[in-house]
């Protein structure tokens, strides 16, 4: 009521359809800031969690198959079984170097 005191009736229009212009804009510019900040920091949450991931899951791989090295040392200490192991594959597959290569090349980054 006190508007109406200094505007006629077009003035007032304009200035009310002027706020609420004013007032779309910046709902507007503040919807698409949110917007951005969401998608961006769902991108970064998704890039941290495939980090993260990545590494747990290569030292729970690595600690493992380590693991898995010493267990079949351990079972082909014995004279009967060492030819076997010491003969080809299994050699490769429970090799030490190959471990290192695979927990280094991960924790390199």
């Amino acid at each position: 009521m006190f508007l109406f005191f200094f505007f006629n009736n077009f003035e007032l229009r304009i200035f009310l359809i002027s706020i609420r212009i004013r007032n779309f804009i910046n709902w507007a510019i503040f919807f698409a800031c949110a917007c951005l900040l969401f998608f961006f920091f769902k991108e970064i949450l998704e890039f941290m969690w495939i980090l993260f991931s990545f590494f747990f899951l290569s030292i729970h791989s690595d600690l493992f198959r380590f693991l898995d090295f010493v267990r079949i040392l351990l079972f082909f200490q014995k004279k009967g079984r060492r030819r076997i192991f010491f003969g080809g594959y299994l050699l490769f597959l429970f090799s030490p170097p190959l471990f290192e290569s695979c927990f280094y090349f991960y924790i390199c980054f």
